[in-house]
């Protein structure tokens, strides 16, 4: 420290007897940047600038990466004495798409659509998609929230399309299929039609109709 001082202390007495004189502009030796270190800030710089790019992008969702692994259109909510041909399902698994055997029982499905559905056994549904299937054999009832209005349910003899209901439908040994509303609105078509809304046969809450292949019907109570 005292080393500086005496050092500090020569310097200014020599500035101020001028021994030293004035530096030039010739004399002047300039200082040699350090371009290493504006290098690191500008790489530093083009990272953030990617990194916001990178944000900017649309990001996939923790929940369309699962959707994309997820072949299921349907959950399976609960079931009583169920027994199953083929495929086991436990509460909560995913349902694909394909045909779902009941032996005996009952059960409970609930398509991502929001519709829900309990079928009892002996019954044969045929999952299409999260809009509905087909029932090949054995009973179901249908309830079908507002939001997933165009909830079908087909048969070899009829075509149902839901407007926001409850109903019910049976597929038997009789060379027919029985539909019956409990609550709401539904359209029928017959099973081979495409199906245009306001085109179809309306039935209305306590309405059911028992259809035969060539899409005659006549008039059941509902029970």
């Amino acid at each position: 420290f005292l080393e500086y001082r005496g050092l500090d202390s020569a310097l200014r007495t020599a500035l101020d007897s001028g021994a030293l004189g004035s530096p030039s502009i010739s004399d002047i030796t300039p200082v040699k940047k350090d371009h290493s270190f504006f290098t690191l800030i500008k790489i530093a710089a083009l990272g953030l600038i990617a990194l916001g790019l990178l944000y900017l992008l649309p990001q996939e969702t923790a929940l369309e990466m699962e959707e994309k692994q997820d072949a299921g259109v349907a959950v399976f909510m609960r079931g009583l004495d169920a027994e199953f041909e083929g495929s086991t399902y436990l509460e909560g698994d995913t349902v694909p798409p394909g045909k779902l055997k009941l032996s005996k029982g009952f059960i409970e499905l609930e398509f991502y659509s929001g519709a829900s559905l309990v079928m009892e056994g002996p019954a044969e549904l045929e999952i299409v998609s999260k809009n509905g299937g087909v029932l090949h054999r054995g009973k179901l009832r249908a309830q079908v929230p507002e939001h997933a209005h165009g909830f079908t349910i087909t048969s070899k003899d009829v075509q149902l399309v839901d407007l926001g209901t409850s109903f019910g439908m049976a597929v038997g040994s009789e060379k027919g299929t029985q539909v019956q509303v409990f609550d709401g609105k539904v359209e029928i078509f017959s099973p081979n039609a495409l199906p245009k809304l306001g085109e179809g046969t309306e039935l209305s809450a306590g309405q059911g109709r028992f259809l035969k292949s060539n899409f005659k019907s006549e008039t059941i109570d509902v029970d």
